[in-house]
């Protein structure tokens, strides 16, 4: 907990005190004059810098503000998802996920700067997914743990484009396939994946050893 308070400390001194990044002045640039697009860079990233230099000044709180905005929001997030998908150790599972994210040097500087990246991270979605491997076709799966969209942007496309995100980094990774779980109650999403081309495997049985009978089944396994 003090470890990722501390690092969450040097983010905002980080967001104060560093200097302007010459991609940021782009953005900063563009946000003084709003249009549709900016050759081939997103105009949602110049719109916040403008409003918020409109407001603030045209300054290093104007232009950084809606990061800092951004990763209270990513913070924010942490702490539902710890709420919504954790057990009553919710507590512990925040502050670890917090410190794993804010120690990260991807997040950290993506965080750090005034460019789009950080919007995509506070965006309304969420990924989890990992690397297996398929003995029957000799080559990598994609496995999607988790996908989760914020229920009043679902509908829009947002599912959509991160599934297709994930198809695009599987076959740029080499995999045979990408795999998920749905629940079979859950009609709207699986009426949803099969629009997608997918195919449901109902021969195949999740079978999953938790609590009680996997730490006797390791008990056993150490005695011999």
């Amino acid at each position: 907990m003090a470890v990722a308070l501390l690092l969450v400390a040097l983010k905002f001194v980080q967001l104060a005190t560093s200097g302007v990044f010459m991609d940021e002045a782009y953005y900063f640039m563009w946000g003084q004059h709003p249009a549709l697009s900016y050759y081939d860079h997103p105009p949602l990233d110049a719109w916040t810098l403008g409003l918020s230099s409109a407001v603030f000044g045209w300054n290093i709180v104007g232009l950084r503000l809606p990061v800092a905005i951004g990763f209270v929001a990513d913070i924010f997030a942490l702490y539902l998802f710890a709420r919504y998908f954790a057990d009553e150790r919710w507590r512990d599972t925040f502050w670890v996920t917090l410190l794993l994210f804010v120690a990260t040097p991807f997040y950290w500087l993506v965080t750090g700067v005034a460019l789009p990246d950080h919007l995509l991270l506070t965006f309304c979605l969420f990924a989890l997914y990992f690397f297996t491997y398929s003995t029957f076709l000799g080559r990598p799966t994609l496995y999607l743990e988790d996908l989760f969209v914020l229920p009043e942007e679902r509908g829009r496309g947002a599912g959509r484009a991160l599934l297709g995100e994930l198809a695009r980094i599987a076959r740029r990774r080499g995999c045979g396939r990408m795999e998920w779980a749905v629940l079979d109650w859950n009609t709207p999403s699986i009426r949803f994946y099969q629009k997608l081309g997918a195919k449901l495997r109902r021969q195949w049985i999740l079978t999953r050893l938790t609590g009680a009978p996997l730490s006797r089944l390791a008990r056993r396994a150490s005695r011999r």
